[in-house]
Parts: structure tokens; sequence; C-alpha cells
């Protein structure tokens, strides 16, 4: 989630399926691990649903960074995170509660979806195909549409880029646990933006966010341990594309 303080991205890692790194076991999903970790009162829980349901930004807790949260469908919401960050047009990434709900809101591959299992929760940001429903224009508003390359279930199901074009949209399911709660009693996938004004680094603590954000809600809770953003990911065909290193350890050997 780190923005203007992040070194410039190196170039792209090509990697094939089969080399990333096996120490990253499969997550356990949400209810599966303590909750105790990450404690967000149930009141503070329903006021921030409530807010994102109602096209309002709120301040929740990640495994590394407070984010600014919004619901991923409303495209009047996602202008208003860009505009509370005076972030430009960079894309925005998103997260969900469950690999179910990524699978209401975006088309994956086969081997999206093995991967996605395999790493999430986790720090892995994966670019996917969206649906019609995610705000796609707002949330990457300089990304150029791609075409889908023969993929036959991106046309039936739609992404409204037209019959046979997408915008990748980078969203993944979090290592924390009431990140994710977020996200499932919204109902939608939020946006995942560190909750900093561009220009400033991305902070832990509370107190730095609401001096930046008086007016938007800040959830009770605490960020986990992690102090590097997550990684970034892109599948084309049966090749591995690593955009962004983040916290995942990656076999570059071929």
């Amino acid at each position: 989630m780190k923005e203007s303080a992040a070194p410039t991205t190196p170039a792209r890692v090509i990697l094939s399926l089969g080399t990333l790194g096996t120490e990253n076991a499969r997550r356990p999903l949400l209810g599966q691990e303590g909750v105790g970790r990450h404690l967000i009162t149930m009141a503070s829980l329903k006021q921030a649903v409530r807010i994102i349901k109602a096209g309002g930004v709120v301040v929740y807790p990640t495994e590394s960074f407070w984010a600014l949260g919004t619901d991923a469908t409303n495209r009047a919401a996602v202008a208003r995170v860009f505009r509370l960050k005076g972030r430009g047009k960079k894309p925005i990434a998103l997260i969900a509660g469950s690999m179910k709900q990524v699978e209401s809101f975006f088309v994956l591959t086969k081997a999206e979806r093995a991967l996605a299992r395999k790493h999430w929760p986790g720090a892995m940001t994966l670019l996917l195909r969206p649906k019609r429903k995610i705000a796609a224009r707002a949330l990457a508003p300089t990304t150029p549409s791609r075409r889908m390359a023969g993929h036959p279930s991106l046309e039936k199901e739609g992404t409204g880029w037209g019959p046979r074009r997408f915008m990748p949209i980078g969203v993944r399911v979090p290592g924390h646990a009431r990140a994710r709660q977020l996200a499932l009693s919204a109902g939608v996938p939020i946006t995942a933006t560190s909750a900093n004004i561009s220009g400033h680094l991305p902070t832990k603590s509370a107190a730095k966010v609401k001096r930046q954000f008086p007016d938007i809600l800040v959830m009770v809770g605490r960020c986990g341990r992690a102090r590097r953003p997550s990684a970034v990911i892109e599948i084309r065909g049966q090749r591995v594309q690593v955009i962004r290193r983040g916290t995942m350890r990656i076999d570059e050997h071929v």
C-alpha cells in the first residue's frame, strides 16, 4: 500500500506458475484463526458498514497500514477516495472478504484461481478481470483495456468492456481477519489504498490518520505487523508477472 515513499518499481519478473515459493502454505479461512489479534468492536464495524453502503469512506486496519475503504462498485464513492488522497490517477486496488466474494465480482481463469487459493488470505494482490459491477474506470482511470485473448468464460460472464476487452483491477483477500469481515459485511469489495495524503508515508498510527482525515471514521482496531505492501501479480496464459515484490518470497529461477 506504500505509494510515494516506495522505491522505483523494478522491472517485471516473468516466472512459470510452478516457481512461486511453497513456503506460503494455504492460509486459514475467516473464522479459523483467533480474532483477538485484530480487535474491532461490533459497534465500530456496523457503523463502518452503514457508511460504506451509503457511499461514504472509512479508515480501517489491514495487516500492514491503515487503509481508506469504500464501495468498489460505486463510482462516486471511489472518486471521493481519489479526492481525499490527492492521488491523481494512480489505480486503486481492492480487498475482498473471501474467495467466494472475489468470484462474485471478478472472472478468474483456472490458473488464477489455483494461485489465489494457495496464497489467500495473504499479502498477494492479483490483477483480475472485473465483472460489470466493479467501477473499473473509476478505480483505474489511466489503465488501458486489454484483449481477452480467447478467454470464452470472460465473454460469457461479461466485463462491461465490449465482447473481447477488459480492464485489470488488483484485488486480494487480506490476512487481517477484521478487514475481511468489513468487506463481507459490506457485501462488496472495498478500496484498499493506504490512509494517507499522497506524498505522505502510510502509517500504523490511528492518531496520525485522524489528523490527516479528521472527518472520516477511523475504526476501532489495530494494524498487523507487516511493514511492506502486498506483492502485485498478474497471470498471462501460464506465466506469472511479478509487478511488485512486496512481502511475498518468490523463487526467480524459471
